[in-house]
């Protein structure tokens, strides 16, 4: 054997003989490792979060930071200020354009459309309570979105006649508006609006609207802790149509990331489902002209990446919810004697896909305006 083997073995030899000798150790008790499992693990996860919070905030702060509004902050009430952006100059005899976001969107949506309407006349944009670069409000209802687009336009100087342009739920948002000051419009465009009763003729909002303002609630409560960043959640909801396709899509996923856009999203959404909430809105608008551009929709996609057994039900479901959309919009169109219907082959997000229909239904009232 050579030296370096007999070296080996010795020194393995050695070492069993001191393992031998060494007193042997006690196992650990069982109820020690449990014990110290379940006060590391809930100590680890508040820290966590707790991280997660501060990350937040500062994520918060320095996004307000770095991006400024595109228009003006102006204050409508003491201690709660609002954006709006403004485009173009008053011309005579014309009226100012008043574009009115839907459901859980704001001013960034109608960004394909502002541009093209700034060259004809004066055009303003505003971001509702909660949403955009806008302070929230707690107490969120329909009157006090209506009050708050009086206040803000007052307050910012911008004088009527208005036309008004309102999508999805905006739409009802310039009814109550038309209902409350009816000598400061002379005209409305919906862009695929919703009714206010809109449970009503949807039955599928029954669960529905409970579920995403749940949802909504549950996803700010991941947005306080971060959860909602590191996922990657901010960036699916962004995926949105109007935001996605957005030139600062960036800042739009920031935003949609912030605590208060959820809370604002939820509180929305009941507001939305709540028909009592629109009272005052008139049921005849007479000869006020209106343009209604209303989504025709198409198949639903899903159902053709869905199981065989599923598609059929979901088809179902679909073709339902198609029939008491237009439905709706009969509806709509039975309350004004001076309507204009256009169907429109696409989708509800209609200034994004199809923005030059949009901007072509203003131009026609403006032009209606100057001949009068």
């Amino acid at each position: 054997m050579s030296k370096p083997a007999i070296f080996l073995f010795d020194w393995l030899v050695a070492g069993l003989r001191r393992a031998q000798a060494a007193p042997k150790r006690r196992p650990l008790p069982v109820l020690r490792v449990v014990i110290f499992i379940t006060m590391a693990v809930p100590l680890l996860a508040f820290l966590l979060l707790l991280a997660g919070a501060f990350f937040e905030k500062r994520a918060g702060q320095r996004f307000r930071a770095r991006h400024a509004p595109p228009g003006r902050r102006i204050e409508i009430v003491p201690g709660r200020r609002q954006h709006l952006l403004c485009m173009g100059e008053q011309r005579p005899g014309l009226p100012t354009v008043i574009l009115e976001a839907g459901h859980g969107a704001w001013s960034s949506c109608w960004q394909k459309v502002m541009p093209e309407i700034a060259l004809m006349t004066r055009v303003c944009a505003r971001d509702r309570a909660g949403y955009g670069w806008s302070d929230p409000d707690p107490r969120l209802a329909a009157g006090r979105m209506v009050d708050d687009l009086r206040a803000l336009l007052d307050q910012a100087g911008e004088s009527g006649p208005y036309l008004l342009v309102g999508h999805s739920m905006g739409s009802s948002v310039a009814r109550l508006f038309a209902s409350r000051y009816p000598q400061d419009v002379v005209g409305m465009v919906w862009v695929d609006p919703v009714h206010e009763d809109m449970p009503g003729f949807m039955p599928v909002g029954r669960w529905a609207f409970p579920a995403v303002a749940a949802l909504a609630r549950f996803g700010a409560l991941l947005a306080r802790v971060g959860l909602l960043r590191f996922s990657g959640l901010a960036a699916f909801i962004a995926r949105y149509p109007s935001f996605e396709n957005a030139a600062d899509a960036h800042v739009l996923v920031e935003q949609v990331a912030q605590p208060v856009y959820l809370d604002t999203l939820a509180l929305e959404t009941y507001v939305l489902a709540d028909a009592a909430g629109w009272e005052g809105t008139l049921e005849c608008f007479g000869c006020l002209p209106v343009t209604s551009l209303e989504a025709l929709y198409g198949d639903q996609p899903a159902s053709k990446i869905l199981p065989a057994f599923l598609a059929p039900l979901v088809r179902r479901r679909w073709q339902r919810f198609r029939a008491g959309w237009h439905v709706m919009h009969d509806a709509l169109a039975a309350r004004c004697d001076n309507i204009r219907r256009i169907p429109v082959q696409g989708a509800h997000v209609i200034m994004d896909e199809h923005p030059q229909l949009v901007i072509d239904a203003i131009r026609a009232h403006l032009m209606d305006c100057k001949a009068k």
